[in-house]
Order: structure tokens, then C-alpha cells, then sequence
């Protein structure tokens, strides 16, 4: 008998196990996959942003703050990669340089302070990012954007909690849930029970939660699609954002904590089953809409392509309560910021809903 079940072992599912592991609570991660974090932790743009983008009163911009400001403390106790590079905000046109004061405005909302997002001019961007295309007429400081790596970072709380006694079931995908006084869980390998489940499945969300009530949202894929840079190639100091549009961030330049450079990502729903999928027409986006951040982007260097997915939720913001179930807790629709507010939102998932 386990007191909590954690069904799914990306960075959501990996920080809630290290939270946990703090208590004398008799825990397990089941975990569909050869190993963890091969999906959408896998493949990302590896940012910890600013909480500059989210909408204001969100979970996704109370989480986002919160989460930055909680990154570099992880990462020095579990050795992280973790680089402070800062980060900006670039527009292009009239159009979008008008929106950057609504940005900015958004970011204090939100809970950043004056030091940690300024308004900048051209002139003054060109001091920091040589670079920048012709295009750049003003944009927005974001020092406190850094960059980790996802996988490493999943893996180094998993490490963690699992030293502290959490056990980790791999190849465990779970395939009924009932309940009568605890949960019994079926998967393809075992029969597990336990008092409280915790559903971190990313795009699997619904599909889970499906099996013990009918779910109050819904996940879907969306996928990105990325250009990587040689680490013989340097670009820009620091992560440089165009002007968010509904569609999310963007593409984005994104130095890498190991020297290489992300271009990307696009953004479009698919089916499941092709999330990893590259396309042409979404390289050659890629291509196109990076040319208006710089100057010069050497694509003889780019090395690889790749796609990931990121769950979106039908209510537009994370979904972060216990389901109409007792002790079925949803952990859903953790797309961006969702690697930056994992571990405020396993210290939120462990004092607010497990302990009750």
C-alpha cells in the first residue's frame, strides 16, 4: 500500500517525488517509458523564464515567478546545469514596440520588481546584443531568464527523491483505476494500491484522468520544432523573445547551457503521434521568423532538428487541483512556463492539496 502514486516522471512528476520525499510517506512513480523525462522534458527550449508573458492573476504567471526565484537554489543543491544568462524581449514594428509597454506593465503585475524587467531602447540593446537584426526598435530587459537543462534536471530530482526512499516503476503504463476505499491501478505490468494518486501525464492528462472520472478539461499537443546550432557558433549573449502572440512565445533564440543555439519553436496542434515529428514548412518557419530577431544566423552550422510536444489545456492555464474524485489529484497542462514552475508547484501540489 503506497500512501501516494505519482503517475508520470517529467520534470512536473520529478519535482512533486523530491517535495514528497521530504515526508515519511511511502511513495512510487509510475512511469510509461524506458526512462524518464522522454517526452516533453526532453525536448523544450530549456528557459527559465522571466514571468513576463503570463496573464496576469494566472496560475501560469503565479507559478512562473515564484519558480524562477526558486531555480538557482535547486540547482546548486542537486548540481544542475543552470546558466544566468538574462533575457530579452525584441520588437519589430511599430505594432509590436506599442505592445512591449503592455509587456512590461504585465511583468509588475505579475510580481516582477523594477531591476528584474526595463524598457529598453535600440542603442541600448545594441550594447549587450551586437547582433540584433535591423529590424530591433526597442525591446525589454528580462535579467533574471537563465537556462537549464531539462533532462538532467528531471533526473537530479528523481536521483533525489528516490535516495530518500521514493520507488520508480518504469515501463509501468497505467491502464484502469478504480476506487473503493484507496485507488487500485492497474498497468502492464503490476497491480498497485494507494490512497492518493498524483496525474502528471502531460499530454496524456485527460486520457488519464478519464479513468477515474470524466475530466473537466482537456489536453492536447501541441508541438514545437527547433534548429540546432554547432557550440562553435555564438549568436547572442542571452535568450532573445519576439513579441509573444496568442500562439505563445514564438521563436526564439535560446543559447544552450552546453554551447550550442536553439532556433525555435513553432506552434501547432497535431495528433499525438506526430508531436516529434519535424516538417519542412515548419523549419523553414523557423528560418524565416529568426532572420527578424538577428542579423546573422549561420544555418551551415545547424548540426540537428528536432520536435517535442507540450500539453495545452482546453482552460488555457495549468490545472492544478483534486479532481471531484477525493485524493485524485490533477497535475495537467503543464506546457510553458511548466518547466520554470515545476518546483513551485510541487511545494503547492504537497502543503495545499496533499496535506489536507
Amino acid at each position: 500500500m503506497y500512501d501516494v502514486i505519482i503517475i508520470g516522471a517529467g520534470i512536473s512528476g520529478a519535482t512533486i517525488a523530491r517535495e514528497i520525499s521530504k515526508y515519511k510517506l511511502k511513495v512510487i512513480i509510475l512511469e510509461k517509458e524506458f526512462d524518464v523525462a522522454t517526452e516533453a522534458t526532453m525536448a523544450n527550449s530549456a528557459i527559465v523564464h522571466s514571468g513576463h508573458d503570463p496573464k496576469p492573476g494566472s496560475l501560469k504567471a503565479k507559478f512562473n515567478v515564484i519558480g524562477n526565484r526558486m531555480y538557482k537554489k535547486m540547482s546548486t543543491e542537486l548540481d544542475i546545469p543552470f546558466m544566468e544568462c538574462g533575457g530579452m524581449v525584441l520588437a519589430t514594428s511599430k505594432e509590436e514596440n506599442d505592445l512591449l509597454a503592455e509587456l512590461y506593465q504585465r511583468g509588475l503585475q505579475n510580481g516582477l520588481n523594477e531591476t528584474e524587467i526595463q524598457l529598453m531602447t535600440r542603442e541600448e540593446i545594441l550594447e549587450l546584443e551586437p547582433n540584433i537584426s535591423d529590424f530591433v526598435m526597442a525591446g525589454l530587459h528580462l535579467p533574471t531568464t537563465a537556462v537549464t537543462f531539462p533532462f538532467e534536471a528531471a533526473i537530479a530530482n528523481i536521483e533525489n527523491a528516490m535516495d530518500n526512499g521514493v520507488e520508480l516503476a518504469l515501463e509501468n503504463k497505467v491502464l484502469s483505476i478504480s476506487k473503493e476505499d484507496v485507488f487500485t491501478v492497474h498497468t502492464t505490468k503490476k497491480t498497485y494500491k494507494g490512497k492518493v494518486i498524483i496525474n502528471a501525464t502531460g499530454i496524456f492528462g485527460t486520457d488519464v484522468a478519464n479513468l477515474v472520472t470524466k475530466a473537466s478539461f482537456e489536453t492536447r499537443a501541441r508541438r514545437g520544432e527547433y534548429y540546432v546550432l554547432d557550440k562553435d557558433v555564438k549568436v547572442a549573449n542571452r535568450v532573445l523573445y519576439p513579441v509573444p502572440t496568442e500562439k505563445g512565445k514564438g521563436v526564439i533564440i535560446t543559447p544552450q547551457y552546453h554551447g550550442n543555439t536553439l532556433l525555435g519553436p513553432t506552434s501547432e496542434f497535431v495528433r499525438f503521434e506526430d508531436v516529434s515529428k519535424t516538417t519542412a514548412s515548419g523549419l523553414e518557419y523557423i528560418k524565416e521568423h529568426s532572420k527578424k530577431l538577428l542579423k546573422e544566423i549561420p544555418f551551415h552550422k545547424v548540426i540537428r532538428s528536432f520536435a517535442g510536444g507540450r500539453a495545452t489545456s482546453s482552460t488555457e492555464d495549468f490545472v492544478i487541483e483534486e479532481s471531484n474524485v477525493p485524493g485524485f489529484i490533477n497535475v495537467c497542462g503543464i506546457e510553458s512556463p511548466g518547466l520554470t514552475s515545476a518546483p513551485a508547484i510541487a511545494v503547492y501540489v504537497v502543503n495545499e492539496l496533499l496535506s489536507k
